[in-house]
């Protein structure tokens, strides 16, 4: 579903009571028409930085702009119109990316089902470039991560587009799932979110979720957060984003953060150690060819990196070539220095202690971080 369908029913309060049942028809034969979808828009906000570094596309019908869009959808799924509504919000949500606010990204909801249908195809190629779009593939029992999907998500990818999934429904909690996917993004929806600060089980969860998010190279992402309590709890447990009522409403303009808010984030990642890897990068020798015998100077790594910049394998100093899947795999920079040293010592005996290869956040080499520079940190603590 495009743009906060039935996610948006839980992940963030709505604004009004609902569509009254004998309106959802109307509504929904408006919606399919030019103009009849509408998309608010809801900050993302870095958490280590207390900057807003993206945006979530929310659906709202033209007839009911208010309220919430979950009984729409379900009928238009019920009547077999879901995949036009999705064309269409998905249509309304892109169209947002000409004003998009400079060094942002546009989260765009969609299920996995309409995905490779013609009616959405049309509408990404009218767009060409999806270079600032992620795509949160949304929740549905049953959906067949198969060959097309992949395909497809692929073809996504080679556009520019990133992939975020939710992590605690039903559908991707499975690691051999997120695997398959390879999500940029892994989402922690309100339901886990909700009271975390009173729930040590909720905090476990997280911590793991965190860790897991390492191991993927993914950024962690929170929807809901509400309470100054829930965002000091969920920053120390090393997630990376966060959006909700609390940082700002959903409004039919970009919002922004107010100043208060800002300051308070800032003093929240202070208190947690603010401990990112970017305390700790260091820069290691890199080559874009592989050239016969060569190895890396003693104590250090040699990172390979293909046309794009972004990290392909490593060659260490007795001039062992490891893609970097088999070797260190890649950590965001700004992942925090306590899920960076999990993921780390979790690796298989040999690799445990090779610097872990960072990347940005379009996936591109930064620079590498040693094992002994993050233990070292930990300790000082």
């Amino acid at each position: 579903m495009c743009m906060g369908t039935h996610r948006d029913v839980t992940a963030t309060p709505l604004v009004g009571a609902g569509i009254r049942a004998g309106d959802v028809d109307g509504v929904l034969e408006d919606a399919l028409l030019p103009g009849g979808v509408v998309a608010y828009v809801q900050c993302i906000v870095d958490l280590a930085r207390g900057t807003i570094v993206g945006y979530e596309a929310l659906a709202r019908f033209r007839r009911a702009a208010q309220e919430s869009p979950a009984g729409v959808f379900a009928a238009a799924r019920n009547r077999g119109r879901l995949t036009r509504l999705e064309a269409a919000t998905l249509r309304a949500g892109i169209a947002r990316l000409d004003t998009l606010p400079a060094d942002t990204f546009l989260t765009v909801n969609v299920s996995p089902e309409v995905l490779a249908t013609r009616e959405v195809r049309e509408v990404l190629e009218e767009r060409g470039s999806l270079r600032r779009v992620v795509f949160d593939l949304t929740e549905h029992s049953g959906v067949d991560l198969g060959t097309q999907l992949l395909d497809t998500l692929g073809e996504l990818r080679a556009s520019g587009a990133r992939v975020a999934v939710d992590h605690g429904g039903t559908t991707y909690t499975r690691l051999h799932d997120l695997q398959a996917l390879r999500p940029d993004i892994l989402m922690l929806d309100r339901a886990m979110v909700s009271g975390v600060d009173r729930d040590p089980t909720r905090r476990m969860q997280i911590e793991l979720v965190a860790n897991l998010a390492c191991q993927l190279d993914a950024q962690l992402l929170a929807e809901g957060v509400e309470t100054l309590a829930e965002l000091d709890t969920i920053s120390r447990l090393g997630v990376h984003l966060a959006q909700g009522f609390l940082l700002a409403r959903p409004a039919p303009e970009w919002p922004i953060v107010r100043e208060q808010t800002t300051a308070l984030l800032q003093t929240i990642a202070a208190q947690h150690g603010g401990a990112t890897l970017v305390d700790l990068l260091q820069q290691a020798p890199t080559t874009t060819s592989l050239g016969h015998g060569e190895r890396a100077p003693r104590g250090e790594v040699l990172v390979v990196l293909d046309a794009e910049h972004r990290p392909a394998s490593i060659i260490d100093e007795l001039g062992r070539v490891l893609g970097v899947e088999q070797s260190t795999g890649t950590v965001k920079v700004r992942s925090q220095v306590t899920a960076a040293a999990r993921y780390a010592t979790s690796r298989p005996g040999p690799t445990r202690f090779l610097p872990l290869v960072c990347t940005d956040d379009g996936g591109r080499y930064v620079g590498v971080v040693r094992v002994d520079a993050v233990l070292a940190h930990l300790a000082s603590r």
